[in-house]
Protein backbone atom coordinates (compact mmCIF):
# COMPACT_ATOMS: atom_id res chain seq x y z
CA UNK A 1 0.00 0.00 0.00
CA UNK A 2 2.88 2.33 1.08
CA UNK A 3 4.28 1.47 -2.41
CA UNK A 4 1.37 2.58 -3.97
CA UNK A 5 0.39 6.11 -2.39
CA UNK A 6 4.30 6.68 -3.15
CA UNK A 7 3.84 5.83 -6.88
CA UNK A 8 0.43 7.91 -7.08
CA UNK A 9 2.59 11.19 -5.02
CA UNK A 10 5.56 10.70 -7.69
CA UNK A 11 2.61 10.53 -10.35
CA UNK A 12 1.32 13.88 -9.44
CA UNK A 13 4.67 15.54 -8.63
CA UNK A 14 5.35 14.64 -12.78
CA UNK A 15 1.99 16.10 -13.48
CA UNK A 16 3.14 19.70 -11.90
CA UNK A 17 3.13 22.19 -14.85
CA UNK A 18 6.89 22.82 -13.71
CA UNK A 19 7.76 24.93 -16.97
CA UNK A 20 4.71 27.05 -16.42
CA UNK A 21 5.61 27.74 -12.48
CA UNK A 22 9.34 28.35 -13.75
CA UNK A 23 7.78 30.73 -16.07
CA UNK A 24 5.67 32.91 -13.68
CA UNK A 25 8.23 32.88 -11.03
CA UNK A 26 11.09 34.62 -13.81
CA UNK A 27 8.17 36.97 -14.35
CA UNK A 28 8.11 37.78 -10.87
CA UNK A 29 11.57 38.45 -10.49
CA UNK A 30 11.88 40.25 -13.77
CA UNK A 31 8.58 42.80 -13.08
CA UNK A 32 9.87 43.29 -9.49
CA UNK A 33 13.19 44.01 -11.01
CA UNK A 34 11.59 46.65 -13.29
CA UNK A 35 9.45 48.32 -10.07
CA UNK A 36 12.48 49.09 -7.72
CA UNK A 37 14.56 50.23 -11.14
CA UNK A 38 12.06 52.76 -12.70
CA UNK A 39 13.52 55.59 -11.42
CA UNK A 40 16.37 54.84 -13.99
CA UNK A 41 13.98 55.17 -17.13
CA UNK A 42 10.21 55.99 -15.93
CA UNK A 43 9.45 59.53 -17.10
CA UNK A 44 8.84 62.03 -14.28
CA UNK A 45 5.38 62.54 -15.23
CA UNK A 46 5.11 58.55 -14.44
CA UNK A 47 7.32 58.40 -11.35
CA UNK A 48 5.23 61.64 -10.29
CA UNK A 49 1.65 59.78 -10.41
CA UNK A 50 2.80 56.75 -8.64
CA UNK A 51 4.33 58.72 -5.66
CA UNK A 52 0.75 60.15 -4.62
CA UNK A 53 -0.33 57.80 -2.29
CA UNK A 54 2.92 57.56 -0.52
CA UNK A 55 2.97 61.18 -0.14
CA UNK A 56 -0.89 61.48 0.77
CA UNK A 57 -0.28 59.52 4.06
CA UNK A 58 2.38 61.55 5.01
CA UNK A 59 0.88 65.11 3.82
CA UNK A 60 -2.75 65.31 2.88
CA UNK A 61 -3.52 64.89 6.89
CA UNK A 62 -1.42 67.96 7.86
CA UNK A 63 -2.49 70.51 5.43
CA UNK A 64 -5.49 72.41 5.50
CA UNK A 65 -4.96 73.87 1.79
CA UNK A 66 -4.97 71.01 -1.05
CA UNK A 67 -3.94 71.93 -4.89
CA UNK A 68 -5.26 69.51 -7.60
CA UNK A 69 -5.22 69.84 -10.91
CA UNK A 70 -2.69 69.52 -13.95
CA UNK A 71 0.72 70.92 -14.95
CA UNK A 72 -0.46 75.09 -14.84
CA UNK A 73 -0.58 74.60 -10.80
CA UNK A 74 2.27 71.80 -10.79
CA UNK A 75 4.70 74.44 -12.21
CA UNK A 76 2.57 77.35 -10.87
CA UNK A 77 1.57 76.90 -7.37
CA UNK A 78 3.75 77.62 -4.70
CA UNK A 79 2.34 76.46 -1.16
CA UNK A 80 4.97 77.97 1.12
CA UNK A 81 4.00 81.47 -0.56
CA UNK A 82 0.15 80.32 -0.03
CA UNK A 83 1.06 79.38 3.38
CA UNK A 84 2.60 83.06 3.97
CA UNK A 85 -0.23 84.61 3.12
CA UNK A 86 -2.62 82.75 4.74
CA UNK A 87 -1.36 81.19 7.32
CA UNK A 88 -2.70 77.83 6.78
CA UNK A 89 -0.48 74.96 5.62
CA UNK A 90 -0.53 73.64 1.89
CA UNK A 91 0.27 70.71 -0.22
CA UNK A 92 0.47 70.86 -4.24
CA UNK A 93 -0.67 67.15 -5.53
CA UNK A 94 -1.63 68.34 -8.97
CA UNK A 95 -0.04 66.47 -11.78
CA UNK A 96 1.57 66.56 -15.04
CA UNK A 97 -1.29 65.74 -17.56
CA UNK A 98 -3.73 65.42 -14.49
CA UNK A 99 -7.50 65.66 -15.94
CA UNK A 100 -10.92 65.62 -14.01
CA UNK A 101 -10.48 61.84 -12.61
CA UNK A 102 -7.57 61.82 -11.61
CA UNK A 103 -7.80 65.27 -9.53
CA UNK A 104 -11.24 64.00 -7.90
CA UNK A 105 -9.52 60.61 -7.19
CA UNK A 106 -7.08 62.16 -5.37
CA UNK A 107 -8.99 64.09 -2.94
CA UNK A 108 -11.29 61.31 -2.25
CA UNK A 109 -8.14 58.86 -1.42
CA UNK A 110 -6.83 62.07 1.09
CA UNK A 111 -9.78 62.51 2.75
CA UNK A 112 -9.81 58.75 3.13
CA UNK A 113 -5.91 58.88 4.13
CA UNK A 114 -7.05 61.39 7.08
CA UNK A 115 -7.30 64.96 5.13
CA UNK A 116 -9.72 67.70 6.66
CA UNK A 117 -9.13 70.11 4.59
CA UNK A 118 -10.56 73.68 4.73
CA UNK A 119 -9.96 75.06 0.99
CA UNK A 120 -8.92 72.69 -2.03
CA UNK A 121 -7.46 74.51 -5.10
CA UNK A 122 -7.80 73.06 -8.32
CA UNK A 123 -7.80 73.79 -11.87
CA UNK A 124 -9.99 71.97 -14.72
CA UNK A 125 -8.30 73.85 -17.94
CA UNK A 126 -9.66 73.27 -21.86
CA UNK A 127 -7.16 71.18 -23.21
CA UNK A 128 -7.57 68.12 -20.64
CA UNK A 129 -11.49 68.88 -20.45
CA UNK A 130 -11.87 67.96 -24.26
CA UNK A 131 -10.03 64.60 -24.22
CA UNK A 132 -11.29 61.53 -22.45
CA UNK A 133 -8.90 59.40 -19.71
CA UNK A 134 -7.76 57.10 -22.28
CA UNK A 135 -5.12 59.92 -23.42
CA UNK A 136 -3.74 58.64 -20.03
CA UNK A 137 -4.04 55.24 -19.78
CA UNK A 138 -0.43 54.80 -19.25
CA UNK A 139 -0.98 56.76 -15.86
CA UNK A 140 -3.79 56.19 -14.22
CA UNK A 141 -2.60 52.73 -13.14
CA UNK A 142 -0.11 54.14 -11.24
CA UNK A 143 -2.55 56.02 -9.14
CA UNK A 144 -5.60 54.71 -8.73
CA UNK A 145 -6.73 51.82 -6.49
CA UNK A 146 -8.30 48.23 -8.11
CA UNK A 147 -11.71 49.41 -6.93
CA UNK A 148 -11.41 53.02 -9.01
CA UNK A 149 -9.67 51.20 -11.37
CA UNK A 150 -12.69 49.31 -12.10
CA UNK A 151 -15.25 52.37 -11.35
CA UNK A 152 -13.31 54.36 -13.89
CA UNK A 153 -13.27 52.08 -16.50
CA UNK A 154 -16.95 51.24 -16.45
CA UNK A 155 -17.84 54.74 -16.55
CA UNK A 156 -16.14 54.67 -19.24
CA UNK A 157 -17.87 52.02 -20.81
CA UNK A 158 -14.72 50.77 -22.45
CA UNK A 159 -13.29 47.28 -22.04
CA UNK A 160 -9.79 47.74 -23.68
CA UNK A 161 -9.46 50.98 -21.25
CA UNK A 162 -10.27 48.50 -18.17
CA UNK A 163 -8.32 45.88 -19.37
CA UNK A 164 -5.28 48.09 -20.25
CA UNK A 165 -5.29 49.98 -16.97
CA UNK A 166 -5.52 46.30 -15.23
CA UNK A 167 -2.25 44.87 -17.00
CA UNK A 168 -0.44 48.24 -15.88
CA UNK A 169 -1.82 47.39 -12.36
CA UNK A 170 -0.41 43.84 -12.59
CA UNK A 171 2.76 44.08 -14.33
CA UNK A 172 4.97 47.31 -14.53
CA UNK A 173 6.53 46.74 -17.80
CA UNK A 174 3.49 46.83 -19.37
CA UNK A 175 2.38 50.23 -17.87
CA UNK A 176 6.16 51.67 -18.52
CA UNK A 177 6.46 50.22 -21.94
CA UNK A 178 6.80 53.48 -23.71
CA UNK A 179 9.82 54.27 -21.10
CA UNK A 180 11.20 50.96 -21.37
CA UNK A 181 10.99 51.11 -25.26
CA UNK A 182 12.92 54.42 -25.45
CA UNK A 183 15.69 52.93 -23.08
CA UNK A 184 15.95 49.71 -25.49
CA UNK A 185 16.11 52.01 -28.63
CA UNK A 186 18.99 54.51 -26.72
CA UNK A 187 20.92 51.37 -25.94
CA UNK A 188 20.79 49.98 -28.82
CA UNK A 189 22.17 53.46 -30.74
CA UNK A 190 24.65 53.51 -27.88
CA UNK A 191 23.17 56.22 -25.99
CA UNK A 192 23.22 56.34 -22.67
CA UNK A 193 19.50 57.28 -21.08
CA UNK A 194 19.80 56.97 -17.49
CA UNK A 195 16.77 58.71 -15.89
CA UNK A 196 18.34 58.53 -12.69
CA UNK A 197 19.84 62.15 -12.16
CA UNK A 198 16.98 63.94 -13.65
CA UNK A 199 14.33 61.50 -11.63
CA UNK A 200 15.58 62.54 -8.38
CA UNK A 201 16.14 66.66 -9.48
CA UNK A 202 12.24 66.42 -9.83
CA UNK A 203 11.53 64.39 -6.87
CA UNK A 204 13.64 66.92 -4.77
CA UNK A 205 11.81 69.54 -6.47
CA UNK A 206 8.46 68.63 -5.32
CA UNK A 207 9.89 67.36 -2.35
CA UNK A 208 11.11 71.09 -0.89
CA UNK A 209 8.49 73.15 -2.55
CA UNK A 210 5.77 71.13 -1.15
CA UNK A 211 4.80 69.03 -4.07
CA UNK A 212 5.81 72.48 -6.81
CA UNK A 213 7.81 71.38 -9.79
CA UNK A 214 8.84 74.71 -10.35
CA UNK A 215 10.07 75.51 -14.07
CA UNK A 216 13.83 77.78 -14.22
CA UNK A 217 13.68 81.10 -16.36
CA UNK A 218 13.59 79.68 -20.03
CA UNK A 219 16.03 82.68 -21.47
CA UNK A 220 14.96 80.97 -25.52
CA UNK A 221 11.55 81.50 -24.99
CA UNK A 222 10.19 84.56 -27.12
CA UNK A 223 6.79 85.71 -27.00
CA UNK A 224 5.36 83.60 -30.06
CA UNK A 225 2.38 81.62 -29.90
CA UNK A 226 2.18 77.71 -31.89
CA UNK A 227 -1.06 78.11 -33.63
CA UNK A 228 -0.39 74.70 -34.98
CA UNK A 229 -0.80 73.32 -31.57
CA UNK A 230 -4.03 71.55 -32.49
CA UNK A 231 -4.67 70.05 -28.82
CA UNK A 232 -4.75 73.89 -27.92
CA UNK A 233 -6.13 75.82 -30.85
CA UNK A 234 -8.70 73.07 -30.58
CA UNK A 235 -12.09 75.32 -32.52
CA UNK A 236 -14.40 72.98 -31.57
CA UNK A 237 -14.28 72.25 -28.17
CA UNK A 238 -16.45 70.88 -26.04
CA UNK A 239 -16.33 69.22 -22.48
CA UNK A 240 -15.87 65.06 -22.65
CA UNK A 241 -19.00 63.64 -21.13
CA UNK A 242 -16.87 61.38 -18.67
CA UNK A 243 -14.74 64.77 -17.45
CA UNK A 244 -17.83 66.60 -16.87
CA UNK A 245 -18.81 63.87 -14.85
CA UNK A 246 -16.13 63.62 -12.61
CA UNK A 247 -15.78 67.56 -12.41
CA UNK A 248 -19.42 67.33 -10.83
CA UNK A 249 -18.15 64.28 -8.88
CA UNK A 250 -14.91 66.52 -7.57
CA UNK A 251 -16.80 69.61 -6.47
CA UNK A 252 -20.01 66.98 -4.66
CA UNK A 253 -17.16 64.88 -2.73
CA UNK A 254 -15.50 68.32 -1.39
CA UNK A 255 -19.12 69.69 -0.71
CA UNK A 256 -19.97 66.28 1.05
CA UNK A 257 -16.90 67.44 3.70
CA UNK A 258 -17.68 71.08 3.77
CA UNK A 259 -14.40 72.41 1.77
CA UNK A 260 -14.41 75.39 -0.43
CA UNK A 261 -13.04 74.84 -3.57
CA UNK A 262 -11.16 77.59 -5.61
CA UNK A 263 -11.62 77.21 -9.21
CA UNK A 264 -8.43 78.54 -10.91
CA UNK A 265 -8.27 80.01 -14.47
CA UNK A 266 -4.54 79.72 -14.56
CA UNK A 267 -3.04 82.64 -16.82
CA UNK A 268 -1.44 81.84 -20.37
CA UNK A 269 0.78 84.32 -22.70
CA UNK A 270 -1.68 87.20 -23.27
CA UNK A 271 -1.12 86.40 -27.29
CA UNK A 272 -2.56 83.04 -26.97
CA UNK A 273 -5.44 84.44 -24.56
CA UNK A 274 -5.95 86.86 -27.55
CA UNK A 275 -6.49 84.04 -29.98
CA UNK A 276 -8.62 81.56 -27.92
CA UNK A 277 -11.15 84.28 -27.78
CA UNK A 278 -10.90 84.92 -31.34
CA UNK A 279 -11.55 81.48 -32.37
CA UNK A 280 -14.33 81.24 -30.02
CA UNK A 281 -12.84 78.15 -27.57
CA UNK A 282 -12.68 80.83 -24.69
CA UNK A 283 -16.58 81.35 -25.36
CA UNK A 284 -17.39 77.83 -25.44
CA UNK A 285 -15.09 76.89 -22.51
CA UNK A 286 -16.19 80.14 -20.37
CA UNK A 287 -20.17 79.37 -21.02
CA UNK A 288 -19.58 75.56 -19.63
CA UNK A 289 -17.78 77.01 -16.12
CA UNK A 290 -20.33 79.58 -15.75
CA UNK A 291 -23.00 76.38 -16.24
CA UNK A 292 -20.67 74.41 -13.95
CA UNK A 293 -20.10 77.14 -11.17
CA UNK A 294 -23.66 78.11 -11.08
CA UNK A 295 -24.75 74.58 -9.39
CA UNK A 296 -22.24 74.95 -6.73
CA UNK A 297 -22.54 77.77 -4.05
CA UNK A 298 -19.15 76.80 -2.51
CA UNK A 299 -17.21 76.69 -5.79
CA UNK A 300 -15.62 80.25 -6.18
CA UNK A 301 -13.30 80.88 -9.35
CA UNK A 302 -10.27 82.94 -9.37
CA UNK A 303 -10.32 84.53 -12.93
CA UNK A 304 -6.60 84.83 -13.96
CA UNK A 305 -6.76 85.00 -17.59
CA UNK A 306 -6.92 88.69 -18.15
CA UNK A 307 -4.11 89.76 -15.52
CA UNK A 308 -1.12 90.02 -18.32
CA UNK A 309 2.04 88.12 -17.14
CA UNK A 310 4.19 89.13 -19.33
CA UNK A 311 6.39 87.17 -21.45
CA UNK A 312 9.49 86.42 -19.15
CA UNK A 313 7.65 85.10 -16.45
CA UNK A 314 6.55 81.88 -19.04
CA UNK A 315 8.60 78.65 -19.46
CA UNK A 316 6.42 78.81 -22.63
CA UNK A 317 3.46 79.43 -24.14
CA UNK A 318 1.32 78.30 -21.25
CA UNK A 319 3.47 77.45 -18.15
CA UNK A 320 4.53 80.14 -15.70
CA UNK A 321 8.37 80.12 -14.77
CA UNK A 322 9.48 80.25 -10.90
CA UNK A 323 9.29 83.73 -10.92
CA UNK A 324 5.93 83.51 -12.38
CA UNK A 325 5.05 80.88 -9.74
CA UNK A 326 5.80 83.30 -7.39
CA UNK A 327 3.76 86.18 -8.12
CA UNK A 328 1.16 84.39 -8.95
CA UNK A 329 0.91 82.49 -5.62
CA UNK A 330 0.87 85.54 -3.54
CA UNK A 331 -2.40 86.63 -5.65
CA UNK A 332 -3.71 83.64 -4.80
CA UNK A 333 -3.07 83.73 -1.63
CA UNK A 334 -4.35 86.45 -0.82
CA UNK A 335 -7.96 85.76 -2.25
CA UNK A 336 -7.83 83.14 -0.22
CA UNK A 337 -7.48 85.40 3.01
CA UNK A 338 -9.94 87.44 1.80
CA UNK A 339 -11.85 85.35 1.55
CA UNK A 340 -11.16 83.89 5.31
CA UNK A 341 -11.94 87.30 6.56
CA UNK A 342 -15.24 87.58 4.85
CA UNK A 343 -16.10 83.99 6.02
CA UNK A 344 -19.07 85.57 8.36
CA UNK A 345 -21.09 87.32 5.18
CA UNK A 346 -21.76 86.48 2.23
CA UNK A 347 -18.49 84.99 0.42
CA UNK A 348 -17.59 86.78 -3.00
CA UNK A 349 -17.73 83.92 -4.97
CA UNK A 350 -15.66 85.28 -8.31
CA UNK A 351 -12.85 86.99 -7.93
CA UNK A 352 -10.55 88.52 -10.68
CA UNK A 353 -6.76 88.25 -10.13
CA UNK A 354 -4.88 91.65 -10.40
CA UNK A 355 -3.16 92.67 -12.84
CA UNK A 356 0.65 91.34 -13.08
CA UNK A 357 2.57 93.23 -10.29
CA UNK A 358 5.98 91.48 -9.67
CA UNK A 359 6.47 89.79 -6.18
CA UNK A 360 9.71 88.11 -4.80
CA UNK A 361 9.28 86.27 -1.51
CA UNK A 362 12.62 86.07 -0.51
CA UNK A 363 11.87 82.11 0.08
CA UNK A 364 15.58 79.78 -0.54
CA UNK A 365 13.04 78.12 -3.85
CA UNK A 366 14.62 76.53 -5.82
CA UNK A 367 13.43 75.24 -9.48
CA UNK A 368 14.17 71.44 -11.18
CA UNK A 369 17.64 73.20 -13.10
CA UNK A 370 19.10 73.92 -10.13
CA UNK A 371 18.48 70.70 -8.38
CA UNK A 372 19.81 69.20 -11.62
CA UNK A 373 23.18 71.54 -11.05
CA UNK A 374 23.62 70.11 -7.51
CA UNK A 375 23.37 66.93 -8.68
CA UNK A 376 25.83 66.69 -11.45
CA UNK A 377 28.07 68.89 -9.46
CA UNK A 378 27.58 65.79 -6.28
CA UNK A 379 28.73 63.47 -8.96
CA UNK A 380 31.45 64.96 -10.54
CA UNK A 381 32.62 65.48 -6.75
CA UNK A 382 32.24 61.75 -6.38
CA UNK A 383 34.56 60.87 -9.41
CA UNK A 384 37.27 63.14 -8.46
Amino acid sequence: MDEVNASRQKLALNKLPIALIGSLAIIVLIEGHIARTAHSFASDRLLEWSAFREISTKKASESQILCFGDSHIKVGVLPKIIESRTGLSAYNFALGYGQAPSSYYMLKNAIADGAKPQFALVDFKWTSLKYPPQMNQSFYPALLSYPDTVELGLKAQDSEFLGQMFLGKILPSFRARNDLRKQVVSSLNGNGNDRRRENYAWRATWETNNGTCLAPVNPFYKNTINMNHAEFFVKDWACAPLNHEYVTKFFELANEHDITVFWVLTPINSQAQAELARIGVDDKYMTWVREMHARFPRVVIIDARQSNYPEDQFVDMTHLNRNGAETFSAGLGDIIRKHMANNNETPERYATLPRYRRFESGMAIRDVTQFRDIMKTANDTRRR
